[in-house]
């Protein structure tokens, strides 16, 4: 059960961020480059930024970059909206689906499944 329960996880906390945006929160704390009290970005918005940012060398310059385009573009906001809802949503029913599986079928074809 280590795969769903990560996907159950990440796939809740991806949907739960963006419908607290979407309700307009504002952000408690600094959130990657997301000032504190801001409108709260997307999740996908916050990994792409700190992944390119920080793994892909990309640093301040593309931390400004992409702020810049997604307070300006509603294109850009409402793709990383879809995206996150399709990714955290089919998150959360793979791993519905596979705790499912693990849970009616003989231990034998569980342990396939989650393997």
């Amino acid at each position: 059960m280590p795969l769903p329960t990560v996907m159950f996880y990440f796939g809740l906390v991806h949907l739960t961020l963006d419908l607290l945006r979407a309700l307009g929160y504002q952000a408690p704390f600094r959130i990657s480059s997301t000032p504190k009290g801001y409108v709260m970005p997307t999740a996908l918005y916050v990994l792409i930024e700190d992944v390119v940012a920080v793994d892909g060398g990309g640093g301040q310059v593309y931390r400004r970059a992409i702020r810049d385009r997604y307070l300006s573009s509603p294109y850009f906001r409402q793709m990383l909206f879809e995206m996150n809802c399709f990714w955290g949503g089919g998150s959360v029913i793979s791993a519905a689906v596979i705790t499912a599986l693990v849970f009616t079928t003989p231990r034998d074809v569980a342990y396939t499944v989650c393997f």
